[in-house]
This record gives C-alpha cells, sequence and structure tokens, in this order.
C-alpha cells in the first residue's frame, strides 16, 4: 500500500476498533467479498445494542436485563449478533467466553467458521492480531480459544454442553422454522435453555443471555421468555423490528425510522414482501415478517381461500384418487368415516367430492367400492386409507379385492391443528381448488358442508374431511405419485 493508502487504512481501522457497527461493515468484505454491502438504520441500531452490552460484561458490570431480538430473516441478524461480535470483542477484552447456539449443529458451526474466518484474515491480523492468538490444540470448529483464555462454544438446540461456562451466551434461530407447530419441538428448545444454557453463565450478576429469532409460534421461546418473566422492568429488554410499520415495534421510538411504511426498504420492498406472504401464507408471514405470531384456534382455514373450478376446466386424461379416514360404525356419537375424492395437476389439488358416513365394516367395504367408482375410478387410481387401527384391517381387505390399489398413508405426526396449520399456505396461496356449487358433475351438497367444517375447525364435532384434507395436502400420501395425469 501507499503512504496515504495505509494512513486511511489505520484510519478504518480506529473506526472499527471504537465502533462496532463500524466494524460489521469492514468485516462484511471479509465474509462476502463478492457481495455489495448494503446499509440500513437497523445495523447502527443493533450494534450500537450489543457493543454496549459486550463493554458492560467486560467491565464486569451488572446488568438490568437480557437481550431479545424479533427480526424478519435476512436482515444480517447473524453476522450482528453471532458471528462478528466474538472478533470485535476479543479486541478490548480476549479474556470473555462465549456459548453460541442455533437449532442446528451444521448452522452453530457455519456461523462459528466465520467468526474465525474474520479473525484469521489478513486484515483482521494486521490491525489487531498483536493481541491475542488463537491456541493451536484448542482451534477446532466447534470450539476455539486464544491466548488470554477467551473462548467460543457452538451448540446445537439439545446439544451437550458440560463443563463450558461463558460470559455471553447467544441463541440464534434456536427453534427449526419445520418444527415450529410441533408442541414437542418447541418444548425441547425451551428445555435446552431451562435446563442447559440458563446454567452456563460464568457471573450471573454481569453474565447475558443474548436470543434472537424470526417469531414462528406465540409458544416460542420468546413467547415463553416474555410471558414467563414479563417486560418493561423485568428481565429482558424486547427488540422487535417487523419487516412493516406497526404497533409492536419495540421500542416504540424506532417507528420513525421506518421509510414508506418499511423497515429495510432495499430488501424487504414491497414486491418481496407480497411474494413471501403469498408463499407462506398470511400465519407463516405474519410470524416471520411481522414477529406476530397468530395464536391457533378457529378460522385457520377461511372459506374464501378456496378456488372454484368446474370438470370441463380439468383434462381429458386426469386421474382420480381417494383419501379415506376410516371409523366404520354406525353409532352417530362417535367419528364417522370418510371418502374424498381429489386430482392434482401442475401443482394445484382439485377436491372432486366426499362422502361422510357411519357405516360397519362390511358396509363401509360395499361403499368404499361404489363411491369410488361413481367418482371415476380407474386403474391408475390410488386409494390411500389412515392407518388407524381400523384403517389397517380395511386396508387388508381392499387390497384382496381386484382393481383396486390401495396405499396405507403415512401415519400423522403432530395434532391435528398442527397438520392444519401445515396445509394453510396452500389453500390460502391458491392452490386447493373445490367445484362450483352446480357443477354438473362434481357440484353438489356436500361441497357446502366441506367449507363448513373447515371454516369451523377446530370447534367442530367431527372433523373427518379437514384430517383428509390434510392428508392430501400434507404428508400422508407420502408424495408417491398422487399425478393427475393417466
Amino acid at each position: 500500500m501507499t503512504p496515504r493508502e495505509v494512513i486511511i487504512d489505520q484510519a478504518y481501522a480506529r473506526l472499527a476498533t471504537d465502533s462496532y457497527y463500524e466494524f460489521v461493515k469492514q468485516a462484511f468484505a471479509v465474509l462476502e467479498p463478492e457481495t455489495k454491502y448494503v446499509d440500513n438504520w437497523h445495523v447502527e441500531y443493533l450494534c450500537n445494542t450489543i457493543q454496549s452490552m459486550v463493554e458492560r460484561v467486560g467491565r464486569h458490570e451488572p446488568k438490568k436485563r437480557n437481550i431479545i431480538i424479533n427480526i424478519p430473516p435476512r436482515a444480517m441478524k447473524s453476522v450482528i449478533t453471532t458471528i462478528c461480535i466474538v472478533p470485535w470483542a476479543w479486541i478490548h477484552f480476549p479474556h470473555l467466553k462465549f456459548i453460541a447456539s442455533s437449532y442446528s449443529a451444521a448452522l452453530s458451526l457455519e456461523h462459528s467458521s466465520k467468526a474465525r474466518r474474520i479473525i484469521e484474515s489478513p486484515w483482521y491480523k494486521r490491525h489487531w492480531g498483536d493481541r491475542y492468538q488463537l491456541q493451536g490444540d484448542e482451534n477446532q470448529k466447534s470450539n476455539y480459544e486464544n491466548t488470554k483464555m477467551g473462548r467460543r462454544t457452538a451448540v446445537s438446540t439439545g446439544g451437550t454442553v458440560i463443563g463450558k461456562g461463558a460470559d455471553i451466551i447467544i441463541m440464534d434461530d434456536p427453534q427449526d422454522p419445520k418444527g415450529a407447530r410441533s408442541e414437542i419441538d418447541r418444548q425441547k428448545t425451551i428445555e435446552f435453555f431451562d435446563n442447559t444454557l440458563s446454567t452456563r453463565l460464568n457471573d450471573t450478576v454481569s453474565g447475558s443471555f443474548l436470543l434472537v429469532q424470526q417469531r414462528l409460534h406465540e409458544k416460542d421461546l420468546t413467547g415463553y421468555l416474555l410471558s414467563k418473566d414479563g417486560e418493561g422492568e423485568a428481565k429482558w429488554q424486547h427488540i422487535c423490528l417487523p419487516a412493516e410499520l406497526d404497533t409492536n415495534i419495540k421500542p416504540a421510538r424506532l417507528t420513525e425510522f421506518y421509510k414508506d411504511g418499511l423497515m429495510f426498504p432495499v430488501r424487504f420492498h414491497p414486491d418481496f414482501l407480497a411474494d413471501q406472504r403469498t408463499r407462506l401464507g398470511s400465519r407463516q408471514y405474519a410470524g416471520q415478517y411481522s414477529q406476530r405470531p397468530a395464536k391457533l384456534g378457529g378460522n385457520i382455514i377461511k372459506g374464501a381461500w378456496f378456488k372454484r373450478f368446474r370438470h370441463t376446466d380439468l383434462p381429458a386424461n386426469f386421474v382420480v384418487n381417494f383419501y379415506s379416514d376410516t371409523a366404520y360404525t354406525e353409532k352417530s356419537e362417535n367419528d364417522p368415516s370418510g371418502i374424498m375424492a381429489f386430482t392434482q395437476i401442475n401443482g394445484n389439488t382439485y377436491i372432486l367430492g366426499s362422502s361422510v358416513f357411519y357405516k360397519e365394516f362390511p358396509e363401509f367395504i360395499k361403499h368404499a367400492q361404489a363411491y369410488t367408482e361413481a367418482l371415476g375410478r380407474s386403474k391408475q387410481s390410488r386409494i390411500w386409507i389412515e392407518p388407524k387401527a381400523s384403517g389397517k384391517s380395511i386396508v387388508q381387505v381392499l387390497k384382496r379385492i381386484p382393481g383396486l390399489n390401495v396405499i396405507e398413508a403415512t401415519p400423522p405426526v403432530g395434532s391435528k391443528i398442527e397438520r392444519v396449520n401445515a396445509i394453510t399456505a396452500q389453500i390460502e396461496g391458491g392452490k386447493v381448488f373445490i367445484p362450483f356449487d352446480d357443477d354438473m358433475k362434481y357440484g353438489g351438497a356436500w361441497i357446502e358442508a366441506f367449507v363448513a367444517e373447515c371454516e369451523a375447525f377446530p370447534s367442530v364435532k367431527h372433523d373427518e374431511q379437514v384430517d383428509e384434507l390434510a392428508g392430501i395436502l400434507g404428508d400422508g400420501i407420502g408424495r408417491r405419485g398422487a399425478f393427475g395425469y393417466g
């Protein structure tokens, strides 16, 4: 470098030393050398918040509150809260110890490797390499120490941190979005915090927790901690930054930084958000981008979401398939059985008919044959049967009947509400069609009853049609060829 370039380089290094915000902007070039950095006000705000925390912990000063940050995905949250924090903190306090956790081992290791990449970069070594070095015998992806006793440990949710303590514990996306509807997965995340991470602070007076996540469920870790410990003067400083201007922005004064109603206009522009709302459905979008996870309950499915079709809209060679929720009993106080006819064409699902009935085992078998034949069963048609105790018996009998391709459906996982919430995006996104009431081939009174049951769920006495719909749109048919064409 020329003398002038050296002076400029050193000036930038001094800025990065004094300001975590400046450090993050410069370190971004090390992490993403081919990507142009795009600044936004939230980066500076979050960096300043984290810098204050690190400096307080480094000076062993008592904390007032731990920190929760709720922010949409792809807003540099991991770069700010998990990756750059250790390299910058060690410039000033190389003795600090960190534990950083994420929902998967792969993600935790990725964050850890990127932090080490910064430390080992020529840029970092040139300016701060004299302050400490990494220990050669403790320089792994998941765990590395420096010569001043500082340490960074990576762990996944549910992992082991026996014998490890930390001054700052970071929880970055502790919940896998795919398991957010599962009460078991959510409880696993909560128990990992309560039973493991909460006991790992070296100093409970000054040590701090930093939780950063997109909201996935009203009872995710954020919801649990805020409802348990409260807000305001309690244990958690809550920073909430939805993608669009909303009343749940925290602190409320940050609303003044939203431009045209958007938190990060360059990245979360209206076209992008509209596309995400369509892809995710309103419930998932409300959590991930609005940071308002909707409560589970009534009106999970809205009748207006179903698109309509006429039989003349379908190609001539489409295949009719069937899905059955079995009970085979004549007693009306028990759940009825059901058979739903459907076809799937070009990524769309067309519900062709639905039969709900109370029949004993022999009559069920007769009705199943007659109904599937009336709705257009062919040699290519498949009939999925839910594998309940009665369903297994029916599968065995129906498989012996020539011309019926009977398959035991994939056993359902999770509660009914969880399974229905998993399919709402498809329905709301216009991927599910039902016939016009007066369609000459598939129309009829069944349509009104079907829509009414969907809208009333889960506050409905019998939900076999909703259950069948969840099996068809979810994993019930196992994606093993419910194709629309012969």
